[in-house]
C-alpha cells in the first residue's frame, strides 16, 4: 500500500517569529497535516484508528532545512508526502516542502510509524491481511 498526497499551506501570522519568517515548529505541523491528508484517502484505516482497534506510534522524526530563507507570512508552500512500508514493517512518510510559486525547495524530512493492536506491534503480513480483509 503506497499513498501520496500534496498539501498546500499558507504561513499564518502566529507561525512566524520576530524576524517575520516561519519558525521551525511549523514544519512539524505541515508534515503531520500532510500525513493526515494522506491517511484520509483510506477511510477504513481511519475507522480502525478512530474505533481504537489500532494505534499509530511515531517512532522517528527528522527534518532538514534546505533553503536559505524561511517562508514569510502569507507565503504559499506545497508539502508533498509519500508513504511506504519498510522491511522492518514500519510505515515511513517522506516529505518535501517547496514554495508554490517557483518550486524552490525549503525543507525535507521523514517520519517512521508503527501500527499497534492491543499494545503489540502489527507485523507486515498481519497488516496486509487485515487491510485486504477490509478492502483497503
Amino acid at each position: 500500500m503506497t499513498m501520496e498526497e500534496l498539501l498546500r499551506e499558507r504561513v499564518r501570522y502566529h507561525e512566524t517569529d520576530a524576524g517575520g519568517g516561519a519558525n521551525e515548529r511549523v514544519f512539524i505541523y505541515w508534515f503531520d497535516a500532510a500525513r493526515a491528508a494522506c491517511l484520509r484517502k483510506y477511510p477504513l484505516l481511519l475507522n480502525l484508528l478512530s474505533a481504537g482497534e489500532i494505534a499509530i506510534k511515531t517512532e522517528e522524526f527528522f527534518f532538514n532545512i534546505i533553503g536559505h530563507r524561511f517562508p514569510l507570512y502569507d507565503d504559499s508552500v506545497e508539502v508533498a508526502v509519500r508513504n511506504s512500508i519498510q522491511e522492518n514493517d514500519s510505515m515511513r512518510y517522506d516529505y518535501d516542502v517547496k514554495y508554490t510559486d517557483d518550486g524552490t525547495s525549503i525543507a525535507s524530512g521523514y517520519s517512521v510509524h508503527n501500527l499497534y493492536r492491543n499494545g503489540v506491534k502489527i507485523e507486515k503480513n498481519e497488516f496486509t491481511e487485515m487491510f485486504n480483509e477490509r478492502g483497503i
